[in-house]
């Protein structure tokens, strides 16, 4: 018997046993770990289900991991897990910054800039900071995801730029006053470079 004919068995006659539970009954049976359970193997299921199998909550369990778990184990969300975890990761979004920082400098003189709302450059880099927030938040949970207090300042500073700018936009008003506010929100995420003033190092050399 194969695993996936083990769990509907196990569905059908014990529907109250969760995923977790049977993924452990069949480790317990598989033990040669060739993948299949023999009839011997097989007939250890009634004593194995009169063990009473306590499992600890995750916590630290996103929300899709828990209400979508085909979706989360699935083959492209481990990927892209991976890729965000990965230590290149941070390093392309830290030279997104910097770029972002030379922008800046390069208006921040420019009193026209202030006539014309949002630049498509700036767009840019505000659709790329907010597809940072939602990855890392898809990849550690929200939960995870607050505790650190990098993510907390990035998306107290990144969220309200974009609900402005989208307003401003939609409205085609370019107020002096909200365009300032904006300009100090862009000029704050720069604080970010400090903190990682040392990975340039290493990454420049």
């Amino acid at each position: 018997r194969s695993l996936e004919h083990f769990r509907q068995i196990i569905q059908y006659h014990e529907p109250s046993r969760s995923l977790a539970q049977i993924l452990l009954l069949w480790q317990v049976l598989d033990e040669d770990g060739d993948g299949y359970i023999s009839k011997r193997e097989f007939m250890r299921v009634a004593d194995l289900l009169n063990v009473s199998v306590v499992e600890e909550k995750d916590n630290d369990a996103t929300l899709i991991e828990q209400h979508l778990p085909k979706l989360w184990n699935s083959i492209g969300s481990r990927t892209l897990r991976s890729v965000v975890k990965h230590v290149y990761f941070r390093y392309f979004f830290d030279f997104v910054i910097v770029a972002n920082a030379v922008v800046i400098a390069s208006e921040v003189d420019d009193q026209s800039s202030n006539q014309s709302g949002l630049s498509a450059v700036e767009a840019v880099f505000l659709a790329a900071f907010n597809i940072e927030i939602f990855l890392k938040m898809y990849t550690v949970g929200f939960r995870r995801f607050f505790k650190v207090s990098w993510n907390i300042f990035d998306f107290f500073i990144i969220v309200p730029a974009t609900i402005i700018s989208i307003i401003q936009e939609a409205r085609r008003e370019y107020a002096e006053e909200v365009v300032d506010i904006l300009l100090v929100l862009r000029v704050l995420r720069l604080i970010r470079i400090v903190s990682n003033f040392k990975r340039f190092k290493a990454i420049i050399g």
